[in-house]
């Protein structure tokens, strides 16, 4: 098997941002006789938009973000749910709504990758590439995946809502998207709560002595899952079943007393600036606004 031709590597690199025109250049390669080079495999997916807009080009009123399964016992994962929310009339996007994610899974796209590692006597995998992988010494090399999403949570404005009650440390959401989220100025809430909280328990950590990629693992587990269960149980009486008994005691006993505590810890500045403002100052004994248990 030889590589395309430099006249279709043209024809390609000339269909870069043109998600429909780069689809049907990679169905014409023919299939156990020519192969597409991995480094311009990459080239097609970084060239698409990682922007996610409503039907029409209409901006969204929100992004949603997934990871993992709703319940541990249960195989359920979060993208039944995150496409529910998409198609609920509330104006929510997801990953699946920009030009870069619809490539990635598209057949075409799937199996010119498979080629091209076969022929660059990679020992790495499909899904190793697309969702990155165990570096063997504690870290994670990041995937195609990985890309995407970094460019969909930079492009995310306005209120973000997770479908992570059961997000892992090692997997995309916690090592790429949660970050960007954090650092995005344009992002004012995550799951109703205020970025800025979220950012000031991670830079108490970091302050503490917390290694960057273990803060972010903190921020999810102590914070971020909690939220999401919130957020989820306010939305749909199907979700909380699919929560599972397990899930909905382990929130209602341990995340919940402990959801406030941990913005007071992370920045006690702030319910002192907020008690000093009449307009705004929560009673001792109450939540921050965006917090439901």
């Amino acid at each position: 098997m030889e590589s395309v031709s430099p006249a279709f590597l043209d024809d390609l690199r000339g269909a870069h941002g043109n998600l429909l025109k780069t689809h049907a250049t990679l169905s014409a390669v023919v299939a156990g006789r020519e192969y597409i080079p991995l480094k311009e495999l990459k080239a097609c997916l970084h060239s698409m938009s990682c922007e996610a807009f409503l039907s029409g080009k209409q901006q969204p009123s929100g992004f949603i973000f997934g990871s993992g399964l709703m319940n541990p016992f249960d195989p359920k994962e979060y993208k039944h749910f995150t496409g529910q929310l998409a198609r609920g009339g509330h104006g929510l996007v997801t990953i699946g709504s920009t030009q870069a994610s619809q490539l990635v899974e598209r057949t075409a796209f799937v199996q010119r990758l498979q080629e091209a590692i076969k022929f660059s006597n990679s020992t790495l995998s499909v899904n190793q590439v697309l969702q990155g992988y165990a570096d063997g010494e504690g870290g994670r090399v990041p995937g195609l995946w990985d890309d995407i999403s970094r460019g969909y949570a930079q492009n995310a404005h306005g209120s973000v809502f997770t479908v992570t009650p059961n997000s892992k440390p090692t997997r995309v959401f916690v090592q790429t998207e949660l970050p960007v989220l954090i650092a995005n100025e344009d992002v004012e809430t995550i799951n109703g709560i205020s970025t800025a909280l979220f950012a000031d328990y991670y830079e108490a950590l970091r302050a503490a002595g917390v290694p960057e990629s273990q803060a972010f693992a903190y921020v999810d587990r102590d914070v971020v899952q909690g939220s999401s269960v919130a957020f989820i149980r306010g939305y749909s009486r199907e979700f909380e079943r699919d929560l599972g008994i397990t899930l909905r005691r382990d929130f209602d006993f341990s995340h919940s007393p402990h959801l406030q505590e941990a913005f007071e810890n992370a920045h006690p500045q702030y319910w002192l600036n907020a008690a000093n403002d009449a307009s705004s100052a929560p009673a001792p004994d109450t939540e921050p606004e965006g917090l439901h248990h």
